[in-house]
């Protein structure tokens, strides 16, 4: 097989698996009357969010799990070595990307 067939498979390969990260639309939040921070935070499992907290700065990262108490966000940008887990009672807010440019 020629080197720039093979090249060019492997170019469509690489471009394949790459699709579905690609066109995954954000989804906007909803909130509903009986809806808790724990609530909310569930829809997002595995996805990104900022978190805004009554101190500091706010943290991004991947909702990993949330529980009665406490929010375990992984993977935070800039510190991708690092984890945290977050009170929910110190939750202020929850950004989340609605919209793609």
């Amino acid at each position: 097989m020629p080197r720039s067939t093979v090249q060019a498979v492997l170019f469509s390969l690489v471009l394949a698996l790459s699709l579905p990260a690609w066109s995954t639309d954000p989804v906007p939040p909803t909130v509903e009357s009986k809806d808790s921070m724990a609530t909310l935070l569930t829809r997002y499992l595995n996805q990104s969010v900022m978190i805004r907290l009554g101190y500091g700065e706010p943290l991004s990262g991947t909702v990993k799990s949330v529980g009665d108490e406490l929010l375990h966000l992984g993977t935070l940008r800039g510190m991708e070595y690092y984890d945290a887990v977050i009170r929910l009672e110190d939750i202020e807010a929850v950004v989340i990307r609605a919209r793609s440019q």
